[in-house]
């Protein structure tokens, strides 16, 4: 897909339905390229940058590619992947090439790893990383609903060098 350089302030996306409905591949470095989905995250400003929050839990692959790295990108699909969501949703890299098994191609720009058949790309320098910690939380409910599920998911800011666009975006 061919892309456009877009200033992050004029992209006019909702955060809500690109994140929650749509969702997201990050795709980090490790021995291959690797693509997690990501359902749970956020776009903002923050120390006058455009930012991309991540929640990444420490047992995931990607976690530790993650803190490896300085450098990811954040790729939104259009809809007609949604298996391949799927598959990077639900397999480890640890034992599986996810994005060839998911039928898609990593394209380097700028030397960071992202997917070719993106609709928006956004190039991105780890900022700062935060483990969620249980003084955190207001409602002890919700402290023990996270805690059933496994290990606290911890923070990733990621400073949006650039934002690629493919067609209207």
């Amino acid at each position: 897909m061919a892309w456009r350089k877009t200033d992050p302030n004029e992209w006019n996306a909702s955060a809500f339905r690109v994140i929650g409905r749509e969702w997201l591949l990050l795709v980090t470095e490790g021995e291959r390229p690797n693509a997690m989905t990501a359902s749970w995250g956020g776009f903002g400003m923050l120390w006058n940058r455009p930012v991309v929050l991540l929640w990444v839990r420490p047992e995931r692959y990607s976690y530790g590619l993650l803190t490896q790295n300085e450098r990811f990108s954040v790729c939104v699909l259009p809809e007609r992947y949604r298996e391949a969501y799927r598959i990077c949703g639900s397999m480890s890299g640890r034992e599986t090439d996810k994005i060839a098994r998911s039928g898609l191609t990593v394209q380097r720009v700028n030397g960071v790893a992202c997917i070719r058949e993106s609709r928006a790309v956004l190039l991105c320098r780890r900022q700062y990383t935060q483990a969620m910690i249980p003084q955190g939380y207001a409602a002890p409910a919700l402290l023990e609903e996270v805690r059933a599920k496994g290990n606290p998911h911890h923070l990733f800011i990621g400073e949006v060098e650039e934002l690629l666009l493919a067609g209207e975006g």
